[in-house]
């Protein structure tokens, strides 16, 4: 699997791209969150490839843990935190927390992680201003 996102890679940099997501939402009503260690391969894998090429290519992880994940809010919550940064250790600039959307559920993914966290606004959502605090 690494092979593939590897080789994946490197044909979406000749394209000329500079910046790639990729998520761990499987889509599958069964099992819809991929097992963390796979996710970490592919993303390690990305980031050598960008290294390799020279090429600055910001990945984004986006996580579906909030919504997916097993259990009440906060254990949601912790597994997104969890999942963030084992994917900022494997080389993803990034992470978006799809579904995180409260002012204390963004506030306490950002104050956890060590890189940008990525927010959908809308209906409902945090203004701009209190975004940026």
């Amino acid at each position: 699997m690494p092979g593939e996102v590897s080789e994946n890679a490197r044909l979406l940099i000749d394209t000329g791209a500079v910046g790639i997501n990729i998520e761990d939402a499987t889509r599958l009503e069964a099992k819809p969150l991929a097992n963390l260690e796979p996710q970490i391969r592919k993303i390690s894998a990305i980031r050598a490839v960008a290294d390799d090429a020279d090429i600055p290519l910001v990945i984004n992880a986006r996580t579906g843990a909030f919504r997916f994940a097993q259990g009440s809010t906060t254990e949601r919550l912790e597994e997104t935190i969890r999942r963030g940064k084992a994917y900022n250790r494997a080389g993803a600039d990034c992470i978006f927390p799809f579904g995180v959307s409260d002012s204390e559920s963004i506030s306490t993914v950002v104050g956890k992680l060590d890189c940008p966290v990525n927010i959908i606004v809308g209906h409902g959502a945090p203004r701009i201003s209190e975004l940026k605090s």
